[in-house]
């Protein structure tokens, strides 16, 4: 017999997860996606199974959006919406069949940069469609590139991490707490501020929603305004990524980071 939801938020969902993650996901998102999860678990689908069900679903996001058309605008956006929903399904079943592993977070990880690439994209090309400016395609390309740009910077961290622990050799011990501390010394002052805001903007969720309400406003207003979202996206996670890869390699933030993070034993 199937569990009652309740029951399953114990078994499927992060021990923290009200605390943790985009308000989106905290809120709203991870509850909604356990409804799902529960219709899923009696079919005996793998979590890998369900990652793989989310990239058909960035494909058609992207395909739609590369028609350019309304109505395929707001196909594409449902289905963006879709794949983000279903994209908490997957470590939920996971948890539940106590399946979770290094590999499963790895191809869920990769499973992102396909999808936001194609999605962003098939966005880029469909403006293209709409109004036939090579000008408007480069644009939307940048935003596509500029956005996984930022993605890209956080993985390498963690993959410099790596390598620093792999040439180590004594125990290192992981100083908890050092994370929270990094992120409000972020936020001190109005520049760092701004900047944080900016970097909010480059965030898959909330780049999905502004999409969604500007193909919708497009749709019934007959307005440019997805245009415009996209030439602010461009300009914002371009100038996002470049200052903070230039910060991180003159201020050797990665070799802080790291100190601040592990310690010797």
């Amino acid at each position: 017999m199937l569990e009652p939801i309740d029951k399953l938020r114990g078994m499927c969902q992060k021990k923290d997860y009200k605390k943790t993650g985009n308000m989106m996901a905290r809120l709203i998102t991870r509850d909604m996606a356990l409804y799902i999860t529960r219709l899923l678990i009696p079919t005996g689908i793998t979590a890998n199974q369900v990652v793989f069900l989310t990239i058909m679903m960035g494909i058609i996001s992207a395909a739609c959006f590369a028609f350019g058309g309304g109505f395929m605008m707001l196909a594409g956006a449902l289905f963006f919406q879709l794949w983000y929903l279903s994209d908490h399904v997957d470590g939920q079943i996971a948890r539940y069949r106590n399946a979770s592993s290094l590999t499963g977070a790895f191809y869920d990880f990769y499973a992102h940069y396909i999808v936001h690439s194609l999605v962003l994209g098939g966005l880029a090309l469909g403006l293209y469609m709409r109004y036939e400016n090579l000008g408007i395609l480069i644009l939307g390309l940048a935003a596509c590139f500029s956005v996984n740009m930022v993605s890209l910077i956080n993985d390498c961290v963690y993959k410099a991490f790596y390598n620093g622990l792999s040439r180590e050799e004594k125990d290192l011990t992981f100083r908890a707490g050092s994370q929270t501390a990094e992120k409000n010394k972020i936020r001190e002052g109005l520049p760092k501020k701004i900047f944080m805001f900016m970097h909010k903007l480059t965030e898959i969720h909330v780049i999905m929603n502004v999409v969604t309400i500007a193909v919708i406003v497009d749709f019934f207003f007959g307005t440019d305004l997805i245009l415009f979202e996209t030439a602010v996206l461009a300009l914002v996670a371009t100038a996002v990524w470049v200052f903070k890869l230039a910060r991180i390699v003159t201020a050797k933030e990665v070799d802080r980071k790291y100190s601040e993070f592990f310690r010797g034993r």
